[in-house]
């Protein structure tokens, strides 16, 4: 929810700005079903854990592993667009902290007292064998309607996204540089 309204944000400053998002369509990136490769890679970890036997821990690293690896070839056909890299580093703060704690990333009690099936696949509760507990979702968020936690990484990713529309959208002319396309 967090990342919608981020993508929300940067398109009204985006205008608010007197960009126009016909300028942010026409950015040229690179491999952009990449994203949407990974992201359906992702949520297929839910119908994955009903058809394949035995304990998701032994095969969950797979498919997070391979939409993180389709998420950095995206990046790197894409690097000179200067938003992309904070996005990036969002990504690799998530994905170190999911690596380094069985492919789930690290929640509060709180949250992991109510969490879903599909959750429960997904995150793991705090705990002192934590490792990395700081890049965990441990950031709260209380503004209604993203109330929730986020993690650093989170932060990055939203950070990225909003510069990503801000500087797509603004003026063609004047932000030219931020989607050059040198050799």
């Amino acid at each position: 929810m967090l990342l919608i309204a981020c993508v929300l944000l940067g398109i009204v400053l985006g205008w608010i700005r007197g960009g126009r998002l016909g300028n942010f369509l026409r950015l040229p990136i690179r491999l952009l079903w990449l994203p949407c490769g990974a992201f359906l890679l992702q949520s297929s970890v839910l119908p994955l854990s009903r058809l394949i036997p035995g304990d998701p821990d032994q095969w969950l690293w797979i498919p997070l592993l391979f939409s993180y690896g389709l998420l950095a070839v995206f990046f790197i056909a894409n690097y000179r667009i200067p938003s992309l890299w904070i996005l990036a580093a969002g990504l690799f703060l998530n994905g170190l902290v999911i690596a380094c704690n069985s492919w789930r990333m690290p929640v509060p009690e709180e949250m992991a007292a109510v969490m879903t099936e599909m959750q429960k696949l997904r995150y793991i509760c705090l705990s002192e064998e934590t490792r990395l507990p700081f890049l965990g979702d441990i950031i709260y968020i209380p503004i209604p309607l993203l109330r929730g936690y986020a993690s650093l990484g989170d932060l990055f990713l939203g950070a990225g996204i909003i510069w990503l529309f801000l500087s797509g959208m603004g003026r063609r002319n004047s932000a030219k540089h931020l989607w050059r396309r040198d050799g």
